[in-house]
């Protein structure tokens, strides 16, 4: 390793419903894996509220989180139409009171099975943006189209594309383009020279480290960043610094 401290912006705590032998969801695994891969520090969301309810799965992730410093607490979020969920200002005071500084959401027909258009989730949207909470999002989780619209309708809000792979760059490029709130996970960049021509063509600033923990490998992660032909303040800045300064301006 280069030195690097990372902050990972891509972990879920817990336990998951089917395991697999190679799985870790154990703290004391998690951090044994994290130590070892130079990972300082987690945002993390809980499985619980992408399996079972949000309100459930948030709940556990703040307690989680206030009991293992190096991680902080993602909250999974749904649009409030139906109650079960908060809204409006009861959202944000919510977040705040937490110390939650970033969402992920899972609007697929297989998970929660919403729209994130504005005529359904236009008040989350403008809730988090108002805040300057960023918005986690799983490749596969919305068509590109629909990626491209909300970029493009909700201009203040930081969107995050999280589990990418290598054959995405013919949609990715033109996202990043015509969206400069779009940001990158970078595990899943792993083409020949992709990390290093992300940097090229749209600057180190909109790539964040994540691994994907603990369905991938921390390892793999690190070794994209560690490995690419960068420079070292590039590298710097795409391990944690990027993530950091995109959290500090929550709330302000």
């Amino acid at each position: 390793m280069s030195g690097l401290s990372y902050f990972d912006c891509n972990v879920m705590i817990g336990r998951p419903n089917s395991l697999e032998e190679y799985s870790i969801y154990r703290p004391q695994e998690l951090l044994a894996v994290m130590d070892r891969c130079g990972i300082e520090q987690a945002m993390a969301f809980h499985v619980g509220a992408v399996a079972f309810h949000p309100s459930s799965g948030n709940e556990r992730i703040v307690n989680f989180c206030r009991e293992n410093s190096r991680f902080h607490p993602v909250w999974v979020v749904l649009p409030g139409h139906t109650g079960e969920f908060p809204r409006g200002q009861a959202l944000a005071d919510g977040m705040k009171e937490a110390g939650v500084k970033m969402v992920k959401a899972f609007p697929s027909p297989g998970k929660h099975h919403f729209s994130l258009a504005r005529w359904v989730s236009g008040e989350l949207l403008d809730v988090l943006a108002g805040c300057h909470i960023p918005l986690a999002l799983d490749m596969g989780e919305l068509p590109w189209e629909q990626i491209y619209a909300l970029g493009r309708e909700n201009p203040k809000l930081p969107l995050l594309l999280t589990n990418l792979n290598y054959r995405a760059d013919r949609w990715l490029y033109p996202l990043m383009e015509k969206c400069p709130n779009i940001y990158l996970e970078t595990s899943g960049l792993k083409g020949f020279l992709g990390l290093e021509a992300y940097c090229k063509n749209f600057g180190a600033q909109r790539l964040l480290f994540g691994s994907g923990l603990p369905l991938y490998s921390a390892g793999a992660a690190a070794a994209v960043v560690e490995m690419s032909d960068i420079s070292q303040r590039e590298k710097e800045q795409i391990a944690g610094e990027n993530l950091r300064e995109l959290l500090c301006k929550a709330f302000r």
